[in-house]
């Protein structure tokens, strides 16, 4: 099934596309510990209720890493940068590995 006379995408094409543009984003969560924005309400005096969002403390840090003898650029949080602090680059990239992130 063709999207129009044009092009030759298929919805499926498009769907694999879709992933992979997912997959790469840039999300505000942390790579190391993992944590991502909170949901929530405002609460006025009147008690109106609007939508609102907590975001981590997510900066864009580089790391140098021996074993692969390059610099990476991860997403990390105040709290992940501690937790790299303490365990070392190495076993923190070997914790990201095991999950399936991308650095």
């Amino acid at each position: 099934m063709k999207m129009c006379g044009v092009c030759e995408i298929t919805p499926s094409e498009i769907a694999q596309t879709i992933t992979v543009i997912n997959n790469g984003c840039m999300s505000k969560h942390c790579q190391i510990t993992g944590a991502r924005p909170g949901f929530g309400k405002n609460v006025s005096h009147s008690h109106r209720r609007t939508n609102r969002r907590w975001n981590v403390n997510v900066h864009k840090k580089k790391y140098y890493v021996p074993s692969l003898g390059r610099t990476i650029t991860i997403n990390v949080s105040a709290r992940g940068i501690k937790t790299i602090d303490k365990m070392g680059i190495e076993a923190a990239v070997a914790l990201m590995r095991q999950r399936g992130e991308k650095f």
